[in-house]
């Protein structure tokens, strides 16, 4: 089975070959982030991120690197997006789990919150060739390098 990132490459790849994105009033240009909320309900024992952007995105990828832990990579869901293109929600709920061995991609974490030792990256990529458009990171130290990350991020202050 393919792991999340490779499936993320894949797309990004086959994406490549495919004609710019047009709709009827032209081509869309790169995406940007455009807000960004992300939540912790220590009680509920979740974690919430959604995310805004100025146009369509071919996908959205929340990186989690929890202290210790394996690096979870999870894609973010588009929930809407305007039929001009100039605008896509998108947002993901990951429940917390005790134990990191039952941590699945997409559905939980094992980053119990608030640990701000926990580092994240949030990459938005372009619908034209599926490149990246832009990437943000908070958090705790991770070398990201050592995942094939050598993208520069903006550095945020993200934690509450």
């Amino acid at each position: 089975m393919l792991s999340s990132a490779l499936w993320t490459c894949l797309a990004a790849s086959l994406m490549a070959c495919a004609d710019p994105v047009e709709t009827e009033s032209g081509p869309i240009p790169p995406p940007s982030i455009s807000s960004l909320t992300l939540d912790c309900d220590r009680d509920a024992a979740l974690w919430e991120l959604e995310l805004e952007t100025s146009a369509w995105v071919s996908a959205a990828t929340w990186w989690i690197a929890p202290p210790d832990l394996p690096v979870e990579v999870h894609s973010v869901r588009s929930m809407s997006a305007s039929p001009s293109g100039d605008y896509e929600r998108l947002e993901l709920s990951l429940a917390q789990l005790s134990d990191p061995r039952l941590q699945q991609n997409n559905s939980s974490t094992a980053a119990l919150c608030p640990e701000l030792d926990t580092a994240m990256r949030l990459s938005i990529f372009d619908t034209d060739i599926g490149d990246l458009a832009q990437c943000w990171q908070w958090g705790g130290p991770t070398d990201w390098e050592d995942l094939g990350l050598t993208e520069d991020c903006e550095i945020k202050d993200l934690w509450w």
